[in-house]
């Protein structure tokens, strides 16, 4: 068995794949039947070991730990669709499947118990310091009630669209914003979505489509929609990024004549 970290947890993988085939559903009724607190492991956890994995090259992938080259079922489900997603060791992307789709299933389990929960606060402070390292004079109250918006929800729109759902924190990695709308429309306009660690492209895509749009538009080369920015506060590193839908990535603040860079002026 291999052990392996994601931000703050630690984890352990099993050290052979399960036989034949499965669903999300199967995977978990197997799980129940074990000890020792196997489980299906996250997107994340596969990606970690993948990373790792190619760090140390291929071999290490279909050599120690025994994956092979395929899809994996992960017990991420898309926020939108709520389908599962899978993760191949062939070319390290992942992939949307549906409820009956079945895939290898690889095992893990956690090492120690999962971090105590994230208060918002506390994830909104964090969020400020990252971007007052960008935007010095950024006016911290107006950002503090706009986050708190977005994490709370309003009770008067819950008829609307629904109770909103409360985040957990703990692993969030990317606050995505639509900076440019934060210098020239009004303040009930402003949005933030919030997301684990995953291909930024993915993230920019899920963005779009919260906002209404469909995978077509989003290729359309006359709309343009993937030559568009969205500003991402990353956590972990610790930097404010602007990143289009083909991924290109530009920190805030460089000098590039192309990509003009929000002012925030009506934040400050």
């Amino acid at each position: 068995m291999y052990r392996f970290s994601h931000l703050k947890d630690v984890f352990i993988v099993k050290d052979q794949d399960e036989k034949g085939t499965y669903t999300l559903a199967e995977a978990k009724a197997l799980c129940s039947t074990l000890s020792e607190g196997w489980r299906v492991p996250t997107l994340n956890e596969l990606e970690t070991v993948y990373a790792a994995c190619m760090e140390e090259g291929i071999q290490k992938l279909t050599g120690d730990l025994k994956f092979k080259t395929k899809n994996y079922l992960t017990d991420t489900v898309d926020e939108y669709d709520g389908w599962p997603r899978s993760f191949d060791f062939n070319d390290g992307v992942s992939y949307l499947s549906g409820d009956k789709s079945k895939h290898a299933l690889r095992l893990v389990r956690s090492e120690s118990e999962p971090s105590p929960e994230v208060n918002h606060q506390d994830f909104i402070k964090k969020t400020i310091l990252v971007l007052q390292k960008y935007v010095p004079n950024l006016n911290t109250e107006k950002f503090t009630q706009f986050m708190n918006h977005c994490l709370l929800g309003d009770p008067e729109m819950d008829d609307i669209f629904g109770k909103q759902e409360p985040i957990k924190l703990n692993n969030i990695r990317y606050v995505t914003l639509e900076d440019d709308n934060m210098c020239s429309f009004p303040e009930d306009f402003y949005v933030a979505n919030f997301h684990e660690d995953n291909d930024t492209v993915i993230i920019w895509e899920d963005d779009y489509y919260a906002c209404g749009y469909k995978p077509d538009e989003l290729d359309d080369e006359d709309e343009g929609l993937r030559d568009g920015y969205l500003g991402f506060i990353d956590l972990v590193q610790e930097k404010y990024l602007r990143i289009n839908g083909y991924g290109h990535e530009i920190e805030y603040g460089t000098e590039n004549p192309e990509v003009p860079h929000p002012d925030w002026t009506s934040w400050c």
